[in-house]
């Protein structure tokens, strides 16, 4: 479990610093690791309703699944994963997408299904 979680605050760490240099990213970051989810949900819908660009689209949508994912709905979380992971991205998206549903499981408790995306993740930001 310990591995786990070590790759979880490594990739999340990578997640983190991908927005960065997007002052509505660092934003929207900055409220979910202040706990203001329903905050960011209502930023990051507000800039879905704004953005074109097919990357920023998924992470975009990566981080209102990880919102949700920390607040406990599991379900929609799963299903926005499940509506990008189909679509083409670069590795570091593909990264991201990964990292979410390893978030997913580890919350679900498949704690087996959570490193096998994980092991993907880390793959994928090297």
């Amino acid at each position: 479990m310990k591995k786990i979680l070590c790759w979880l605050i490594l990739v999340l760490v990578s997640f983190y610093s991908l927005g960065q240099d997007n002052p509505t990213y660092s934003k929207i970051d900055s409220l979910i690791n202040t706990s203001e989810f329903g905050n960011a949900l209502l930023l990051i819908d507000r800039e879905l309703g704004n953005i074109k660009v097919d990357e920023q689209i998924i992470w975009l949508k990566s981080k209102k699944a990880e919102v949700l994912i920390s607040q406990g709905n599991l379900t929609d979380a799963e299903t926005l994963l499940n509506s990008i992971n189909s679509l083409e991205k670069s590795p570091k998206l593909q990264g991201i997408v990964s990292t979410n549903i390893g978030y997913l499981y580890l919350n679900k408790g498949r704690n087996d299904l959570a490193l096998q995306n994980l092991e993907e993740a880390q793959a994928k930001f090297q």
